[in-house]
């Protein structure tokens, strides 16, 4: 047999596979930077702003609840098609998540104990910070309500002291 036509010697060169795999790798760039998804699965090399994941963030909640309501839809439909065939009427309801807010409940929670903690002399102010960490503590709606209305009722503070000694000065002996 002639060595020209022995198919065991053509080997494959590397710059087709190297093309090849510049291709994925764009196409995996491309579909991150659509669905707003680089710095979520942390693909991007170049240090981002806070702002900048904010917005982001923003953009990816907001793609992720229109998807949500395209879900909601298409489910209903469905729902209804399966009923139509059972010879029978749907009247029920397809509720999704509205938002897919990605927060850090523990650093939140943190920041407005501290809050608190600064020593602020307004009823408004620890009223509303404490509204605050009932949302960020409670998911309960109608809880929420409650304890709302229990913090607007209430004028007394609780855990307000007074201490004649601050940073440094004597105690006034009398």
């Amino acid at each position: 047999m002639d060595s020209n036509l022995k198919p065991y010697i053509i080997q494959p060169s590397g710059s087709n596979l190297d093309g090849i795999m510049k291709c994925i790798h764009n196409k995996i760039e491309a579909i991150d930077r659509i669905a707003h998804m680089g710095s979520v699965r942390a693909t991007e090399s170049k240090v981002a702003s806070g702002i900048a994941l904010q917005t982001e963030f923003q953009l990816l909640n907001a793609r992720l609840s229109e998807k949500a309501d395209y879900l909601e839809n298409a489910e209903e439909g469905i729902w209804s098609l399966f009923a139509l065939w059972q010879n029978k009427t749907w009247d029920g309801e397809i509720n999704y998540p509205d938002t897919f807010d990605i927060r850090d409940w523990a650093s939140d929670l943190q920041f407005l104990q501290q809050a608190k903690a600064s020593g602020i002399k307004s009823d408004t102010f620890t009223k509303e910070i404490d509204k605050q960490i009932v949302s960020a503590v409670i998911d309960d709606d109608e809880t929420i309500s409650v304890i709302n209305n229990e913090i607007d009722v209430d004028t007394t503070s609780i855990g307000q002291f007074s201490t004649p000694a601050i940073e440094g000065q004597e105690l006034a002996e009398e």
